[in-house]
């Protein structure tokens, strides 16, 4: 049959993006560009979170990043590795997108997270 989505709502931004992100059971996370710098403290936080077994009430959370090069890219990597190494339960699932590549058939985007 047909796939019935449940309705969303958006409104904002209030505040800060990266506040209480914990307190609630699903968390969606969106940057662009430069602008993924808070969420990468969020997962940062998320890490330090599940190595001292904190609880937290959020159950799921999604980290979308659309950057335009895949130096941007680079720097978060660490930080995903990490993530994805502590995440035990899968809570998180990232998304990554990369916008523009210099060469169509680079060796270097064969192996893109």
């Amino acid at each position: 049959g047909a796939v019935t989505f449940p309705k969303l709502f958006l409104d904002g931004p209030f505040g800060e993006g990266h506040q209480d992100w914990y307190k609630f059971q699903v968390a969606v996370l969106v940057g662009g560009g430069i602008g993924v710098t808070p969420f990468a403290s969020i997962l940062k936080d998320l890490v330090f979170k599940r190595q001292a077994n904190s609880q937290i009430a959020c159950k799921k959370i999604y980290f979308l990043w659309v950057t335009r090069t895949q130096k941007q890219f680079e720097w978060l990597t660490d930080i995903i590795r990490q993530v994805e190494q502590e995440d035990k339960d899968k809570l998180t699932d990232t998304h990554i997108f990369i916008t523009q590549f210099y060469q169509k058939f680079d060796l270097r985007t064969i192996m893109l997270y």
